[in-house]
């Protein structure tokens, strides 16, 4: 039977990265990326049974996510399962399905399934009076908690989230790099704190690069799926951008698709960035050149964070912020000559 020593050689790791990684504290992607391949080749299995805490508890943590459908979940609730798994918990998944007023409710559910703790995906109603009396009450009641990818101002509690202004900054200073200047932003949901802190740093780099902000530039999709692109695809080329930063991956597909539609090439006419990195963004045709979140990471660091407040060992509330990594492919390329792409809505 494989133990942790064999994976830290296997892996060309220290043991204590190892247990860094299966406990969800925050490592090095690369090694992360070691450590985990390292175990699968393996088949090394933690003593679940030996991890297991006092009895009267389930040994289950819930988790509420929007949806499950797609990468970028997938890879996040993939990271939370291999630390539960590692800690002896089962994960319990239940989605809102993006339902308005069904976050405040699914979190009651879970709670009264009498699970050992909770991990809050990416919430979208925790400003709302419902969701924030709910969140109270647990709090009150020391009952585990963690919020991931979201904002957690008005909330006492633990969370950990990437940092968006930072990806935002990097992905539009990419661009600039390339002599980019009209550049066009597609956001999601507009008033998701996460939309808000990318394009904080889209317009921070733009400042510091004497750009001035055109509010023609700035797009909303309204949501992260690729078609919603295509009801404003008109009005993003109309305003005549050489590069667009899609807030998403799903987003950029989506302009891909609209750009060989209307025979627009990628990236010669138009140069283009993501933000996630899942899986299928090197599988695009050009490889699409985006922002890495740590998605894997950031399900694994919110598993750990709750299995250790249940333990007693970390009970203090921490605020855990995940760097994003430049992934830079064939989709963005220098803007060699002075150009306005002038495309009007009725080419479009």
């Amino acid at each position: 039977m494989a133990t942790i020593s064999d994976v830290a050689r296997k892996a060309q790791v220290s043991k204590s990265t190892v247990s860094r990684v299966l406990n969800g504290h925050s490592v090095r992607e690369e090694n992360r990326i070691k450590v985990m391949r390292a175990i699968k080749e393996l088949g090394y299995s933690p003593n679940a049974q030996a991890r297991s805490l006092t009895s009267g508890r389930t040994n289950v943590i819930g988790v509420m996510v929007p949806d499950m459908d797609g990468p970028f979940y997938g890879s996040i609730l993939e990271g939370c399962q291999q630390t539960l798994w590692f800690h002896g918990f089962y994960m319990l998944v239940r989605s809102t399905h993006h339902e308005k007023g069904s976050e405040p409710n699914l979190v009651k559910l879970l709670w009264e399934k009498r699970v050992d703790g909770l991990i809050i995906l990416t919430p979208r109603e925790i400003k709302e009076k419902p969701m924030q009396e709910v969140l109270k009450e647990l709090v009150s009641t020391n009952f585990p908690l963690v919020i991931a990818d979201g904002d957690i101002d008005n909330v006492n509690v633990s969370g950990v989230w990437v940092d968006n202004f930072l990806g935002g900054y990097k992905a539009t200073n990419h661009l600039l790099q390339l002599n980019h200047r009209r550049i066009a932003i597609i956001l999601g949901p507009e008033d998701a704190p996460e939309a808000i802190r990318r394009l904080n740093g889209y317009k921070r780099a733009l400042k510091e690069s004497g750009v001035p902000v055109d509010e023609n530039l700035i797009h909303v999709a309204g949501d992260y799926l690729a078609e919603s692109v295509f009801r404003i695809f008109p009005d993003i080329m109309a305003a005549g951008p050489t590069a667009i930063f899609a807030t998403s991956d799903e987003l950029a597909y989506g302009v891909l698709e609209a750009c060989k539609q209307h025979g627009i090439n990628v990236p010669n006419d138009l140069s283009l960035i993501g933000y996630d990195d899942v899986p299928f963004a090197k599988m695009l045709t050009p490889k699409l050149t985006t922002i890495a979140q740590p998605l894997t990471a950031l399900g694994q660091v919110a598993a750990g964070k709750i299995a250790r407040i249940i333990s007693g060992e970390e009970r203090e509330i921490a605020k855990i912020i995940l760097p994003t990594e430049l992934v830079v492919r064939e989709s963005t390329t220098s803007l060699k000559v002075s150009k306005e792409v002038a495309y009007s809505k009725t080419k479009v």
